[in-house]
């Protein structure tokens, strides 16, 4: 594919990092400051500079993108072999969506959140909205039909007809409030009326860069009243609305996915809309240091304790803005010249095990896919960068909320490095500060082990936990992130069960899991590069006469083989239960239990002559769909130390 399609794929070694450009101390989580008096120091000047840079080489507005509706660009696209499914996937939707009304977000469905706690319902319908934005305009975009103009433009009116972009699940449990009693920074009590229309949420402000984006790129082909029309929108609800806000937003203190979506999004979507680059300036100073936390969040070996899934879409959006900031600023701002992000941009290549299973450690879903083109550019510009394996590539349909920014550049950047560039299988990876173990081996087996704390992002209590795949198949798993409720992400979160240690490969002491906190944690963590791992998991569990917990995992690659020891050392009798979870029903004969799927099986073997006891569990998926989960229990009743010995093959 040209040089045009890939934009500056050369990485620019002589532009300055985000760290040069600025410099600023953390605003306490606790204690927001106002816009204006917010401890940053950054060259404003400097950085009206480089843009003015962009604006004398033709850089600016809609040219940003405009370039991508060009018929020689059109026409790669159309002969990629790589976009075959998504080409195929488009055409089909956007016949099914031709001629039929955009779906309406009826107050019913709006007010169920704060009501009942229900999200997916109000969300299932949001994001239907938002799968004919995507289809409609990629598929404007590439075969112009009148059809697909039409359709787009009824969902591009109907979208600037909301009453928010926002969700409720993303109002604080404001959605349905006239008024927001809120502490301010001078200690006093301020009663104020919300605006859940300028809410800026992670999809309020994926809803702007997309609207931005389809301007830019399909301008010529829409009417000339809906393009205003966006673009007036755009800028009420998402540019001027955080410009104006009188303190920093939540997400601009996090350190996770959101700073780089909302900052990412909002950025990219002035750098297409704002014309004056005084006022861009002014835009992108104040989004920088997101940007900078986002980066800051992750460990310093580059893992990304969120989940493989929170790493798509953070580094998406991430990718999307530095790759426009760039090319706005003449290649003098690039941000991903920035050292600490290298590690970070080779992390998904690990998390992909031997036929397709995928790690998923804390709120991911299972089976997770890679976005084919953010691989390939992360691939183009880093030396240690590959792709993962071609069947687990996401198609351009294949994201349930329709992310229309990381599916154009999908389209854009795929090229044959998905074939020249591929991941081979690595024996041992070792990410230290994370405390994660990653591993492949013989008759494609795959086995990740952690040990960290219980207050991670997305925390799941599951230090000590482990995975075991072979054939892509999960056979001791951890199950993922369940349905986003109200409650998911509050005080009872971990009543719920796939986020306790209940669901995990950890023990249950004497009737207790884990408990949720950063003191609850790991300790004595060590590694070797033959795949094997040790750690004391005692301090997870809460103080009830459990002295130490020592657990050993060592994975033989050549053979394929799975061994795990824990030692266990009590004050009291008590009864230890070892516990172990699978997608896949056991079955037990002669003592030995094994997990088979098709013709993809492995065996647990103990020393213990006690008949395990085999439980059910229904888990209601991310997706809303009811899923059976076993457990294998293995009782140990302790009256002093003993040693559980567990082979895996």
């Amino acid at each position: 594919m040209s040089a045009k399609v890939k934009w500056q794929n050369q990485q620019s070694t002589g532009s300055p990092s985000i760290s040069e450009h600025l410099t600023f101390l953390s605003v306490s989580k606790r204690h927001l400051h106002p816009r204006n008096t917010s401890k940053m120091d950054i060259d404003v000047g400097q950085l009206y500079k480089d843009l003015l840079a962009g604006t004398r080489a033709g850089a600016s507005g809609y040219d940003l993108l405009r370039w991508a509706g060009n018929q020689e660009i059109i026409a790669q696209v159309l002969k990629n072999p790589h976009l075959q499914v998504s080409r195929d996937k488009l055409q089909s939707a956007a016949k099914e969506l031709r001629g039929k009304d955009i779906p309406v977000l009826p107050f019913r469905l709006f007010k169920l959140f704060d009501t009942v706690g229900d999200r997916l319902t109000y969300e299932t319908q949001y994001f239907t909205r938002r799968r004919i934005l995507l289809v409609s305009a990629l598929s404007a975009w590439l075969w112009n039909d009148p059809e697909d103009i039409a359709t787009l433009e009824d969902c591009v009116w109907s979208l600037c007809d909301d009453y928010t972009w926002s969700l409720p699940a993303h109002m604080h449990g404001a959605s349905l409030s006239l008024t927001a009693d809120a502490i301010s920074f001078n200690g006093h009590i301020d009663h104020n009326p919300i605006d859940n229309a300028t809410n800026l949420d992670l999809f309020a402000c994926e809803t702007g860069l997309a609207l931005a984006e389809i301007c830019a790129l399909l301008g010529d082909k829409l009417h000339p009243f809906i393009i205003e029309r966006a673009r007036s929108e755009i800028m009420r609800r998402v540019v001027d609305s955080y410009m104006q806000k009188a303190t920093i937003q939540r997400w601009e203190v996090m350190d996770n996915n959101w700073c780089a979506v909302c900052a990412g999004s909002i950025g990219s979507a002035a750098m297409l809309l704002v014309e004056h680059d005084s006022k861009l300036a002014a835009i992108i100073r104040n989004l920088l240091p997101a940007m900078d936390r986002f980066i800051a969040g992750f460990s310093k070996d580059g893992a990304c304790t969120e989940g493989l899934n929170y790493w798509t879409y953070g580094i998406s959006f991430f990718v999307v803005f530095a790759e426009l900031l760039s090319r706005r600023t003449a290649g003098r701002l690039d941000l991903l010249s920035d050292n600490r992000f290298a590690p970070i941009a080779s992390f998904q290549q690990h998390c992909f095990f031997p036929g397709s299973a995928t790690l998923t450690f804390s709120d991911v879903e299972a089976n997770a896919k890679f976005r084919p083109g953010l691989a390939c550019f992360l691939a183009e510009h880093f030396q240690d960068v590959t792709v993962p394996p071609l069947e687990s590539a996401m198609d351009v349909m294949d994201a349930h909320t329709y992310n229309f920014a990381p599916a154009l550049f999908d389209m854009l950047w795929t090229t044959n490095t998905l074939v020249l560039k591929r991941t081979q299988s690595n024996p041992c990876m070792i990410y230290p500060q994370t405390q994660w173990l990653l591993c492949s081996g013989h008759d494609e087996t795959g086995f990740a082990a952690k040990g960290g704390h219980n207050d991670e992002e997305h925390n799941h209590n599951d230090v000590g936990s482990f995975i075991f795949s072979k054939h892509g198949v999960m056979l001791l798993c951890d199950i993922g992130n369940g349905e986003y409720t109200k409650s998911y992400f509050g005080p009872r979160r971990y009543e719920t069960f796939c986020n306790s240690s209940q669901s995990h490969n950890v023990p249950i002491v004497d009737g207790h899991g884990q408990c949720n906190g950063r003191e609850y944690c790991a300790q004595n963590v060590t590694f070797d590069h033959n795949g094997a791992m040790s750690m004391d998991i005692a301090p997870a569990y809460p103080r009830i006469g459990l002295t130490s917990l020592l657990r050993h995992l060592s994975f033989d690659h050549k053979m394929g083989r799975l061994t795990l020891r824990d030692e266990i050392k009590v004050s009291r009798p008590m009864i230890v239960v070892e516990r172990f979870v699978s997608f896949v029903q056991p079955r037990i004969e002669n003592g030995v239990v094994t997990l088979e799927q098709g013709p993809t099986s492995c065996t647990l073997l103990t020393e213990t002559s006690q008949r395990p006891q085999i439980g059910k569990t229904e888990h209601i998926n991310h997706r809303g769909k009811s899923i059976d989960v076993y457990t294998i229990d293995f009782s140990l009743t302790l009256e002093d130390n003993a040693v559980f010995n567990l082979v895996v093959s």
